[in-house]
C-alpha cells in the first residue's frame, strides 16, 4: 500500500485527498465481505461521508487503520440489520496456486478461476480468525494496523493470524492427502476443487473423473463432429500421420477415437488387417459403427475401453495414436503404459494433445482437467512407459482455435510425441 497520508505531510488533511487514495480499497474491503455490489456502494459512500463530518476530530493512528474500522463497523451493522452473518464474506476468485499458500494462502485472491469454494474453508474458520486473513491477506494492512483495527495487541494479533493460516492451510490442502504425490501441479489442483469442491471431495477422484468424462462425451456425441471441426486445426490429422514411421502396418490401435474421424484416415493402408477405436464413450462408439458400417469397413472394431484398462492383448498393435485425449485423463502417464503395453516390440505410438496453456477454456463443463503438457513432461511420461527414440515437437504452426467468455482468440499449440517399444 501505499505510505498513508498521516505520515506523508504534517498539513491538515483534505477529505478529498483522502477519498482519492482510499476509496478503491475500502470499496474492495466491504465488498468482500458483504459480497453485495450496491450494498458495498451505499457503506463505502457512508464510510467517507462519517470521515467528512469527523476529519476534524480523527484518532491519532494513521488514516487507513480508522477507515477500515469505520467500514468494519458498517459491515457488522449490516450484517446485524438482516439477522445473519455472510455466509461468503470471501468469495475468492481464483484458481488456488499452491506454491504460495505455504507463505500467503490468499495471495491469489483477485484472479478470476475458483469462485464457489474456498469461502466454504473461510467460513470454517472462526470469526475472528478469518478477519484477520482479511485484513492482511486481502487488505494487505500491516500488523499494527490490523491489530488497532481488531482492538489486540500486535502480539496477540500476530499469534491470531498464524493460528488462522496454519488452520486455513490445513483445511484447503485435507482433499490433497487423499491424491498421489507429485502426479499434479497447482493448476491441476485448482480444476478439482473447481469440481468437486471443499466439501464434496469423492473418495475416488479418478473414477469420479472417469465417471464425467463419459456423461460428457455421451452427450456430445451427435455435435462432436461439429465441435471437432471448428477447434482442430484442419492438418492435425495429417501432421500426426506424417510422424509414423512404418508405412504398411497389418493392426492400428486408435485410443480415445470419439466419432471416427482420424481412426478413418489412419485406417487406409493397403495391408491393414485390423484397426481398433477404442471410446470411453458407448455412444461416440456407436456413432463410430455406424460409419463404418456404412463405408463398408468392417475391418475396423469399434469397442468401448478406459484407457487404463484397454481390452487388447499384450503386443497386438503396430501402430497406436492416442489424439487430444490425454487432457481428460485424470492420469496421462498411466494411460500411456497402458496404451505401450498393447504394441508390438518396435510399435510406435504417436500422441498428439494441447500444447501446455493458461486457458482452461472448458474446465467448466467438467471437460479438461489438464491445461496441455510441456515437452518434458511428455518426455518423462514416455520414457517411463518403455518407449525410445522419443522424439517430441510443439507444432506452433497447428493450433487449436476459440474464443474466451470476454470474446479473447485464443491459440493453443499442438505438441506431438512418439516413441518406439523397445525390442
Amino acid at each position: 500500500m501505499s505510505k498513508d497520508l498521516a505520515e506523508s505531510t504534517k498539513e491538515p488533511l483534505k477529505f478529498d485527498d483522502i477519498f482519492m487514495q482510499y476509496y478503491p480499497c475500502i470499496y474492495k474491503f466491504i465488498r468482500w465481505m458483504t459480497q453485495d455490489e450496491d450494498c458495498a456502494q451505499d457503506l463505502a459512500q457512508e464510510t467517507f461521508l462519517r470521515v467528512f463530518v469527523n476529519i476534524g476530530t480523527r484518532p491519532d493512528h494513521n488514516i487507513s487503520a480508522w477507515l477500515h474500522t469505520i467500514a468494519r463497523n458498517l459491515c457488522n451493522d449490516y450484517w446485524r440489520k438482516n439477522k445473519r452473518i455472510s455466509s461468503r464474506e470471501l468469495l475468492l476468485k481464483d484458481a488456488l496456486e499452491y506454491e504460495q499458500i505455504a507463505s500467503k494462502p490468499l495471495a491469489a485472491i483477485e484472479n478470476e478461476e475458483t469462485s464457489e469454494q474456498i469461502y466454504k474453508v473461510l467460513n470454517l474458520l472462526k470469526s475472528e480468525q478469518r478477519r484477520a486473513l482479511i485484513l492482511r491477506e486481502i487488505e494487505g494492512l500491516s500488523y499494527d494496523d490490523a491489530a488497532k483495527i481488531m482492538g489486540i495487541s500486535v502480539s496477540a494479533y500476530t499469534s491470531l493470524l498464524s493460528r488462522a493460516r496454519n488452520r486455513f492451510i490445513k483445511l484447503i490442502m485435507a482433499p490433497c492427502t487423499k491424491m498421489e504425490k507429485g502426479l499434479f501441479t497447482p493448476k491441476e489442483y485448482t480444476v478439482l476443487y473447481r469440481w468437486f469442491g471443499i466439501d464434496a471431495w469423492p473418495e475416488n477422484p479418478e473414477q469420479e473423473i472417469v465417471h464425467k468424462a463419459k456423461n460428457y462425451f455421451d452427450n456430445s456425441a451427435d455435435s462432436f463432429d461439429k465441435f471437432r471441426n471448428s477447434l482442430y486445426p484442419c492438418h492435425l490429422d495429417q501432421i500426426i500421420l506424417s510422424r509414423v514411421l512404418n508405412e504398411d502396418p497389418h493392426m492400428i490401435g486408435d485410443f480415445g477415437s470419439g466419432t471416427g474421424q482420424f481412426t478413418l484416415k489412419a485406417s487406409s493402408s493397403t495391408n491393414l488387417k485390423k484397426a481398433y477405436a477404442f471410446d470411453i464413450s458407448p455412444n461416440m462408439i456407436n456413432f463410430s459403427k455406424q460409419r463404418f458400417k456404412r463405408k463398408g469397413l468392417h475391418h475396423i472394431h469399434c469397442l468401448p475401453a478406459d484407457l487404463n484398462s484397454i481390452p487388447l492383448e499384450d503386443e497386438t498393435l503396430d501402430i497406436g495414436y492416442c489424439l487430444v485425449v490425454l487432457h481428460h485423463l485424470y492420469d496421462p502417464g498411466k494411460a500411456i503404459k497402458e496404451m505401450t503395453r498393447t504394441l508390438k516390440p518396435g510399435g510406435q505410438l504417436i500422441i498428439g494433445d494441447f500444447g501446455s496453456h493458461n486457458y482452461n477454456l472448458f474446465v467448466k463443463n467438467n471437460r479438461d482437467l489438464w491445461s496441455g503438457f510441456n515437452p518434458d513432461q511428455m518426455a518423462k511420461w514416455l520414457n517411463e512407459a518403455g518407449l525410445e527414440s522419443v522424439d517430441i515437437k510443439e507444432e506452433k504452426d497447428c493450433v487449436f482455435s476459440s474464443t474466451t467468455q470476454e470474446g479473447e482468440l485464443v491459440k493453443i499449440p499442438l505438441l506431438v510425441s512418439s516413441g518406439i517399444k523397445k525390442i
